[in-house]
């Protein structure tokens, strides 16, 4: 025991030693490194977004599928029970005839009729309908006989259609599990990535000089508040950003790449003066992680996460009456936002209505 507390103490105190040496400057070549590692992690996530995006529109596919059988199930379950009215109004007029027959010739035959029907039409149509039954009797064992045979065949079409369906069913909740794995597998390994070479860019204190990015010179009160500079985050992958290079809203724990942030700072100040109140985000950026987390609660709902300009710092989600279409407030904003830089996307009141996502268009 006492050696190991040795080997220990000694391991510490190595460390400790290297975290108080001086961390040397930087050169040219050590920012060349940090911007090909970037470049290097931009392509895997694209590739991983890629081949995220190729299963996803599989699984819709089978989701697509899966509610075309459903619905062919629903439409055969309704076509069987109009099936099944007219065959007990078929049956009604059989035992109507058997009744008033009971007395008399034919009443043993009506009532073989009703026990195995299918097999007294065969025998009734071997013979003429005058030797049989009256024209009107036939007519009846006929139309019964008909009614029961398709209210059988759409039985059995309805069951195979059940099984189809429990069958998709089982599949895709098979396909939503490796979607989900697949997310949280591409999340681990780019996140990991992303916090190595986050120390490194603290280490290297070279931001500037690597990626063209404004250091945010943000203070929470006056007109200040807006002079977040223009040149912004170039080269991290979407939702791969860190939190050091963006910067942050009027609305505490949210934030945008710079020049979105600044164009919201001067769009929220004309809003107060509207409204008497800031506007209210619901979300802003979104990093890879939140992104898969949403996709992985809702796959084929969700974006694909590496799509999504909430993860390049481009969006922000709205609330306090904008998300609401026609209000004063999205009006105003409708109006207004665009002077900022900011607009309400055309696929957000069209293909999907999102009346609260708004983007930076500069």
């Amino acid at each position: 025991m006492f050696q190991l507390v040795v080997r220990v103490l000694a391991t510490f105190a190595v460390l400790a030693t290297s975290l108080l040496l001086p961390v040397r400057p930087v050169s040219a070549d050590s920012v060349t490194t940090l911007q090909r590692q970037v470049a290097d992690l931009r392509v895997e996530a694209n590739r991983a977004t890629k081949a995220l995006t190729k299963n996803t529109s599989r699984y819709e596919e089978a989701r697509r599928r899966l509610r075309q059988t459903e619905r062919r199930l629903l439409a055969t379950a309704q076509h069987e029970q109009r099936v099944s009215d007219d065959r007990e109004q078929a049956r009604q007029g059989l035992v109507d005839f058997a009744v008033a027959a009971y007395q008399g010739p034919g009443g043993d035959e009506l009532s073989g009729l009703l026990e195995n029907p299918l097999a007294t039409v065969a025998r009734s149509r071997s013979t003429s309908d005058a030797a049989y039954l009256a024209d009107s009797r036939a007519h009846a064992v006929r139309s019964y006989g008909q009614e029961l045979a398709r209210q059988r065949a759409l039985h059995r079409q309805a069951k195979t259609l059940e099984r189809s369906v429990t069958g998709q069913q089982k599949r895709l909740a098979a396909q939503q599990k490796r979607l989900q794995a697949e997310s949280k597998r591409i999340t681990d390994k780019l996140l990991d990535r992303l916090d190595r070479l986050t120390v490194r860019l603290v280490k290297a204190k070279r931001y500037g000089d690597a990626f063209q990015v404004s250091r945010e010179r943000l203070k929470r009160s006056g007109a200040s508040g807006a002079s977040c500079e223009k040149p912004t985050v170039r080269g991290f992958p979407n939702g791969l950003i860190p939190m050091a290079l963006l910067c942050p809203l009027p609305q505490p724990g949210h934030s945008l790449r710079a020049d979105a942030a600044r164009g919201f700072w001067l769009l929220d100040t004309a809003y107060k003066m509207r409204f008497d109140r800031h506007i209210c985000i619901t979300d802003s950026y979104r990093s890879l992680a939140a992104q898969h987390a949403v996709y992985r609660a809702k796959p084929g709902l969700a974006a694909v996460p590496g799509t999504s300009r909430h993860g390049l710092g481009m969006a922000v989600d709205l609330g306090c009456g904008i998300q609401i279409f026609g209000s004063t407030p999205y009006r105003w904003m409708k109006r207004n936002a665009p002077k900022f830089g900011w607009v309400h996307p055309r696929w957000a009141e069209t293909t999907r209505l999102e009346p609260w996502h708004w983007e930076y268009q500069g």
